[in-house]
């Protein structure tokens, strides 16, 4: 299965890009709270890019569900699993 921390921490540096790029533009042009809007702006950044990493690792895990399906199926038409064994006779 893949990993999301590759997409995680992708979304936490631009977030954190955003907030800062953000902050300094708000603050040349003089607002008087510019880390308020430059938080909202990387918070839905990060409450965008949760869903969406999910996604992407669900999709990327179909093809790797299907090959290890298909290698159990291989397997078993090989070297049949016995339906009904009796140890004791």
């Amino acid at each position: 299965m893949p990993s999301s921390t590759g997409y995680l921490m992708a979304a936490i540096f631009a977030s954190a890009g955003l907030f800062v790029l953000l902050w300094w533009l708000l603050v040349r042009g003089g607002d008087e709270a510019p880390w308020l809007p430059a938080g909202l702006a990387a918070s839905v950044v990060l409450l965008v890019a949760a869903p969406v990493t999910l996604l992407i690792c669900a999709w990327a895990a179909v093809p790797t569900a299907n090959a290890q399906q298909a290698t159990a199926n291989a397997k078993r038409t090989i070297c049949p699993i016995p339906t009904q064994t009796r140890p004791w006779r």
